[in-house]
């Protein structure tokens, strides 16, 4: 994780690997801004206890960037809405910059929720949630629901990490850092 953090940020800021123009092409061409953050919101078909979450107290914009083998620039861009003990990010809008794109790739994003707690059994998953991304002319882009980040009611609380897979026309991304397909990570939500 650190090193995926550290690599990121060489590229980021230094232009270390030759790829970082493509990170700064996703950056380019969407940013998202938290007055915006109604008109990205995904509806969802039973409202029930996510209507409270919509009502809660937006706190922080947030956003990761990773980079696949391949030279593919994804990008995570969240809102941290927080709201009876529950943080989520949401909307969760992820960004794919492709090497050389024809716009006519099928691209989709699978992010797992894992417990990351003590009192779990270790890798153990919550939740997944798939989100097609779409060519918009220069990257693909997607949103997806709250993504949970961690919970605390009277005598528990849980946190989460995360995992993301990312699949391009049948052909599944690989992690530079841990040469797997899933990408490891932890949202921030402080």
């Amino acid at each position: 994780m650190k090193n995926l953090m550290l690599l990121t940020m060489a590229m980021q800021f230094c232009g270390g690997i030759g790829n970082a123009a493509q990170l700064e092409r996703i950056r380019a061409a969407e940013t998202l801004d938290v007055t915006q953050a109604a008109d990205m919101r995904v509806p969802e078909p039973g409202r029930g206890e996510r209507a409270k979450l919509e009502l809660g107290v937006v706190q922080a914009l947030k956003s990761l960037s990773l980079l696949a083998s391949d030279g593919t620039g994804l990008m995570m861009e969240y809102i941290l809405r927080s709201a009876d003990g529950e943080t989520i990010a949401d909307p969760f809008r992820v960004t794919a910059s492709l090497p050389r794109p024809k716009g006519t790739e099928k691209i989709r994003v699978v992010i797992m929720t894992y417990y990351d707690s003590s009192n779990m059994p270790a890798n153990t998953l919550l939740e997944t949630q798939n989100i097609d991304l779409e060519f918009d002319g220069q990257v693909f882009r997607g949103v997806g629901r709250g993504v949970k980040l961690s919970e605390s009611h009277i005598g528990y609380g849980y946190n989460y990490r995360h995992e993301i897979a990312v699949v391009v026309d049948g052909v599944w991304l690989t992690d530079p850092v841990s040469d797997s397909h899933n990408f490891r990570f932890k949202l921030g939500w402080r």
